[in-house]
């Protein structure tokens, strides 16, 4: 299997992309996914809570997946991140909350109750909290590349894969 890995200048740009090799190891799709994406760091930074820094190229995405106890908090640096979350028809309360600075008329989420999916348009300094068990997948529909940060916790991780 082949890894890329993007270098850092230091001064906030990318450098060169370096290929890794991983012999002999078998990866969930999951794992293959942050093995080819732009850039993928994941970082204990308290007990129950990580920080991963993400960098997608245009179609790159995480499969539609859950977490049992933990949200997942998405704030985006760079570019522009899609985020479709399932909701249920029923639900009163959106299992989602949003927080977006500006006023772009594609900075609103799809809220037809009709659709099961939400599609949810973000950009720098948008911010996007998905609740535990809620079925969801970060892309990158843009030709630019997307960086953003996606706090994991509070709890213990896991990654529930779900059927698209």
């Amino acid at each position: 299997r082949v890894r890329r890995v993007a270098r850092s200048s230091g001064n906030g740009e990318e450098g060169p992309t370096r290929r890794l090799r991983l012999r002999g190891v078998r990866m969930s799709r999951h794992g293959r996914t942050e093995a080819t994406v732009l850039a993928f760091q994941r970082d204990r930074v308290f007990e129950g809570v990580h920080v991963a820094r993400i960098g997608l190229r245009q179609a790159e995405n995480s499969t539609f997946h859950s977490h049992t106890e933990t949200r997942d908090t998405f704030f985006v640096m760079a570019g522009r991140l899609t985020i479709d979350i399932r909701v249920d028809a029923s639900t009163t309360v959106l299992p989602y909350r949003l927080l977006k600075v500006g006023t772009d008329s594609d900075r609103s989420p799809d809220r037809d109750r009709s659709t099961p999916i939400h599609r949810l348009v973000l950009h720098p300094g948008d911010v996007c909290v998905v609740e535990p068990g809620v079925v969801h997948c970060a892309m990158n529909l843009d030709p630019e590349p997307c960086h953003f940060l996606c706090i994991e916790g509070i709890g213990e991780y896991d990654f529930r894969e779900v059927g698209t």
